[in-house]
């Protein structure tokens, strides 16, 4: 059974619902069949224990904190807000977010690694995707997906079943930030599990796939950017605490 904690904010509400993720060591990124450069060389990564959030941050979540904070609500597009994970935030506001986390709770939030999210998004798994090798139906909102939210949507969090490791929607639904800078290749990349951070970086790396996206994009190993600065309708986040 999968230890969850969550943390109480300043006003006596919860915080995110967390899963706690044990010490290990994996394999990251794709091998050398891989066509995708920027998944290359796969290496041995070793993270420490930590928390991560069971799903994506939602627009409840995320709008009592801009409301505390005096911020501007994100654009839900009009497709509906409450349990649906909160888009139309750029990297520093996510950044913000989790910061304002830590100070409500006296804990330390922050984004995750993208070592962290890889494998925690990945259940453990080595597999193309978290439940095994052929895309099925049913298992995650994506363009081609087979669910009921299909190209259209982001579905209310935890609407597919959760991963090994006890978190929903790592693959599809919505993209999601991390703390990493994007290198192209891993070429040089921390083993530690910490977070490949270049001074004055302008691109952070976002991951999972989103309701709008091919199939292919839902991949646990596959990588994409953004501008920090960007707000994009299919893409939001999850947090991490630190123990």
């Amino acid at each position: 059974v999968r230890r969850e904690l969550y943390d109480t904010l300043g006003d006596g509400s919860r915080g995110p619902q967390l899963v706690e993720i044990p010490a290990t060591t994996y394999a990251m990124g794709s091998g050398i069949g891989s066509l995708d450069a920027d998944e290359r060389p796969k290496h041995d990564v070793t993270l420490a224990r930590f928390a991560v959030g069971k799903f994506e941050i939602t627009f409840d979540e995320y709008d009592l904190f801009a409301r505390v904070t005096g911020r501007a609500l994100p654009d839900d597009k009009g497709r509906g807000r409450g349990n649906r994970p909160v888009v139309n935030v750029s990297w520093e506001e996510a950044a913000a977010y989790a910061q304002w986390l830590s100070e409500q709770t006296g804990a330390r939030y922050r984004l995750p690694t993208e070592a962290e999210w890889e494998y925690a998004a990945g259940g453990g798994a080595r597999s193309l995707y978290w439940w095994g090798n052929t895309l099925g139906e049913g298992r995650a909102n994506c363009f081609n997906c087979g669910s009921e939210w299909d190209a259209e949507l982001p579905a209310p969090v935890g609407s597919f079943p959760a991963n090994p490791l006890g978190l929903h929607d790592t693959a599809g639904n919505v993209a999601e930030w991390v703390q990493d800078c994007y290198h192209s290749d891993y070429n040089a990349a921390p083993v530690d599990g910490s977070a490949w951070v270049t001074v004055g970086c302008t691109r952070r790396v976002a991951r999972g796939g989103a309701f709008n996206s091919p199939a292919n994009t839902l991949r646990i190993t596959k990588r994409d950017q953004q501008l920090a600065s960007m707000r994009v309708d299919n893409l939001g986040f999850r947090v991490v605490r630190d123990f």
